[in-house]
């Protein structure tokens, strides 16, 4: 997934297990990776240490402020299908999406810490964030099939994005479903707030406080 040559793009393929990590798994532009499901394979995060169990990197697997310095390409055209990505312990979001485009999750499961209906916020720890930057925003993001759980909010997305989608999804059990746009500044990366946000076809359950904030 690190070729110099974008044709060679390969899958990943994780057969049925636990795979613990104790840093964050960065998963760069171009990749593809296939579980077995989201019951059977599984990304474990045991770690309190990093932000995140995983995060979408881009072609140079860097994050945060180096995304698309040295000539990376800037994170996207990921498809993730049949994983979970469990926060197994408190202070840890199970997956960030930030700076990408074009990532389609399919029969995914992004799982907190959590095990029972949390009563409160805590320290925010969230199953799927969407972040954006200052000078590259998130957009095309989907997820089908997919299950959100056990966290304190399921999905959290404040900056400006557009075309996120959910179909077929299930959200249960949280203090919050959906915190979006809550924090909108007035000025990058949080001008006007996400757009074009659209839920179908899916549950929410055991939501403690509201589904939708």
């Amino acid at each position: 997934t690190r070729a110099t040559n974008t044709e060679i793009r390969s899958a990943l393929y994780f057969p049925a297990g636990v795979y613990p990590v104790s840093d964050v798994l960065k998963i760069p532009t171009f990749a593809k990776l296939v579980g077995e499901g989201h019951n059977s394979s599984i990304i474990k995060g045991t770690s309190s240490t990093p932000d995140c169990v995983a995060m979408l990197s881009d072609s140079l697997q860097q994050i945060d402020g180096s995304v698309g310095t040295g000539g990376a390409t800037s994170p996207g055209d990921v498809n993730i299908d049949g994983l979970t990505f469990h926060a197994s312990v408190d202070n840890l979001d199970a997956f960030v999406v930030n700076e990408a485009q074009s990532v389609t999750f399919t029969n995914c499961r992004f799982q907190g810490f959590n095990t029972s209906v949390p009563t409160g916020t805590g320290n925010n720890q969230t199953a799927l964030k969407l972040e954006s930057s200052s000078t590259r925003t998130t957009e095309h993001v989907h997820c089908i099939g997919c299950v959100f759980t056990g966290a304190n909010f399921l999905v959290n997305a404040n900056n400006a994005m557009r075309s996120i989608t959910f179909s077929g999804c299930d959200f249960t059990p949280a203090f919050k479903g959906f915190k979006i746009g809550e924090s909108i500044t007035g000025s990058a990366p949080s001008i006007l707030g996400p757009r074009g946000v659209k839920v179908t076809s899916s549950l929410f359950d055991d939501i403690h406080n509201r589904g939708i904030h």
